[in-house]
């Protein structure tokens, strides 16, 4: 007779919530890679990324690196219980994806004319949107600017929905300044991605238990 072992069909193990992470990483830096290929424009964070490559010449993936780091030391000195497994591998392995990514896509894909764009963009905003989810759904940490934001907010006693909004704000015009790539894909993300986050990891939440 078999025997099923119910406990682990309907609760998730470690190893199980650290592949979530992991694809959740791979996602999210491959979705933001495809972006900043397309050119029409970054998400916030990936502006400031854009700007800082543009502006000192180092690669898309360097500079995420560095700031990756920087925020990471942010939200350890004013919150680390907000940060998690997940935040540390996002800092670890997503400014490599990324450089893999573009080389990858500028490979593959070297005409750029604008249906490619178009439809780069597009694929390239909701595969980051649902790595984003799979990290949230993980339960293991989110990605190191949301819990850099979290943990500031906290820290100030501020509203923390205010709070990102203006976070996002000052990064993406930071990056703007500096020559990053501002456009409709920036604004589709800041209107589309928190509600379609919020909404899909719900129900995978559900779909997982």
């Amino acid at each position: 007779m078999i025997r099923i072992n119910i406990k682990f069909i309907y609760e998730r193990s470690w190893w199980q919530n650290l592949f979530l992470v992991l694809v959740g990483v791979f996602l999210v830096s491959f979705g933001s890679a495809v972006n900043f290929c397309a050119g029409l424009g970054n998400d916030p964070v990936s502006v400031l990324f854009d700007g800082i490559s543009s502006k000192f010449g180092i690669s898309l993936g360097t500079a995420a690196n560095f700031f990756n780091v920087f925020f990471f030391i942010v939200a350890f000195i004013f919150g680390k219980n907000f940060l998690g497994l997940g935040t540390f591998l996002y800092v670890l392995c997503s400014g490599r994806f990324i450089d893999l990514f573009v080389f990858v896509y500028r490979t593959l894909i070297p005409w750029q004319n604008l249906p490619v764009r178009i439809l780069s963009a597009l694929i390239g905003c909701f595969i980051m949107l649902f790595g984003v989810v799979l990290m949230v759904v993980s339960t293991l940490g989110i990605d190191v600017w949301t819990a850099s934001a979290m943990a500031l907010s906290n820290f100030f006693k501020l509203d923390y929905k205010k709070f990102k909004i203006f976070f996002d704000g000052i990064v993406c015009f930071l990056g703007f300044i500096l020559g990053g790539t501002v456009g409709v894909i920036t604004l589709f993300l800041v209107i589309v991605g928190g509600p379609f986050v919020k909404v899909v990891s719900k129900k995978l939440e559900k779909a997982f238990l």
